[in-house]
């Protein structure tokens, strides 16, 4: 009967003893953004979920166009996003499409330097989106995925 026992304590010591190392599993960082950009160089604020903007902070971005075709632009950009005493830049790739309406662009890219409330976030991957709201402003979404 003890035997039978073993393998399921010996299951409740695995599970117990990497329950601490999931919970300190890293999170996914999401930012909220909205940046004006009249030409290739965009500037804007980090936003608060409400859409309130967050106060002393920064979105910087340069974009280089690569192709378009069809009311749709493929470009890679550097963007960097800074609050405080955190900050960090990003390598991306993405295309804007002039034919959805609001127009919307998707991004794709790593972070290449950086950290954010002392998380290092070097190689990190970037996925976003945003769409126009008006004028040259966009307003989006960031997720950034921490490697492990």
């Amino acid at each position: 009967m003890r035997i039978r026992a073993l393998p399921a304590i010996a299951v409740a010591v695995v599970a117990l003893a990497t329950m601490p190392a999931m919970a300190s599993a890293k999170e996914k960082y999401k930012f909220d953004f909205q940046k004006d950009c009249p030409e290739l160089t965009c500037t804007g604020t980090l936003l608060e979920r409400s859409g309130t903007a967050i106060r002393a902070s920064f979105v910087s971005t340069t974009a280089t166009p690569l192709w378009f075709s069809a009311d749709v632009l493929g470009y890679s950009a550097v963007e960097t996003f800074t609050r405080g005493g955190s900050s960090f830049t990003m390598n991306l790739v993405g295309i804007f499409d002039y034919n959805a309406d609001p127009d919307v662009t998707q991004v794709l890219g790593s972070v290449i330097s950086g950290s954010w409330l002392g998380q290092p976030l070097t190689g990190a991957l970037v996925q976003g989106s945003a769409e126009r709201v008006f004028g040259t402003t966009v307003r989006g979404l960031l997720v950034i995925s921490p490697q492990p």
